[in-house]
């Protein structure tokens, strides 16, 4: 094989080393982006849930506070937490794909229309019959109770949703480490695999040249008797052929002077 053809080779086996590793590392990369969007995802189903609370409890500060005299501080906090939990639930019924998910959400949804029938039986009572505070006191009691199935409800998707970025997290962390540690093994694997070229080469190329200087030494000092051993097959072979062939006529001229 020629020599060219040699170190062919051993740029190709080097550059698939780096091939391998890289689609290794490419892969890794590819999961670490689906596992970011997921994470993505539910961290803002995680937020919307949140969110959900809040405007729920929003509700619950504005109409106390309209019951007990503060009807424009009140009503300005029940009309944005009325806007929060719409918005939430809206956002959750684009975002949710999990079956039993959604059918948990429209149990929150129906808890949610509860807690409004409560707030404006309040805010009723608080317009028409400012005194009836017995009745007032028992339908803000209600509303807490109400406010609080509905939160705990929505607990359950923060907690779901807590896990899954948790675990999107770790899953990342691993995936991350699997492509440090397959780019040490790739950058380690390479030089390896080049030393172990280099060192094959510089065989196959120096020993049979040292070969073909150790008979030349020995015929320059008349030894023609000397033997080649180079059994390359690429340009030194050719080499050591012709050399072979000169030797042979130095053996052949030095016969012809005996004869004389």
């Amino acid at each position: 094989m020629k020599i060219k053809y040699k170190l062919l080779i051993s740029f190709f086996v080097i550059v698939a080393v780096f091939l391998i590793a890289g689609l290794a590392i490419n892969s890794n990369i590819q999961e670490m982006s689906f596992i970011e969007k997921e994470m993505s995802k539910d961290f803002s189903i995680n937020q919307q849930a949140t969110n959900y609370e809040k405007g729920a409890r929003q509700v619950q500060v504005g109409v106390f506070l309209y019951a007990h005299g503060s009807k424009e501080l009140g009503g300005q906090l029940i009309r944005e937490g009325y806007n929060l939990m719409t918005s939430s639930r809206n956002n959750l019924k684009n975002s949710l794909k999990d079956p039993a998910m959604l059918s948990d959400l429209s149990d929150i949804e129906r808890l949610e229309e509860k807690v409004i029938q409560v707030s404006d039986e309040v805010t009723k009572t608080a317009d028409v019959s400012p005194g009836n505070t017995a009745l007032i006191e028992q339908n803000l009691h209600t509303l807490e109770g109400r406010v609080e199935a509905l939160n705990l409800k929505l607990s359950g998707f923060i907690e779901v949703t807590d896990r899954a970025v948790a675990n999107s997290i770790e899953r990342s962390r691993i995936h991350a480490d699997d492509t440090i540690k397959t780019t040490y093994y790739a950058v380690i694997g390479s030089m390896i695999v080049s030393l172990i070229l280099a060192i094959f080469l510089a065989n196959r190329l120096t020993n049979p040249l040292r070969s073909l200087t150790d008979v030349a030494n020995k015929v320059s000092r008349g030894e023609i008797d000397a033997k080649i051993s180079v059994a390359s097959k690429d340009e030194i072979g050719e080499l050591a052929e012709s050399f072979k062939r000169m030797v042979n006529a130095f053996k052949i001229m030095d016969a012809l002077s005996k004869q004389k």
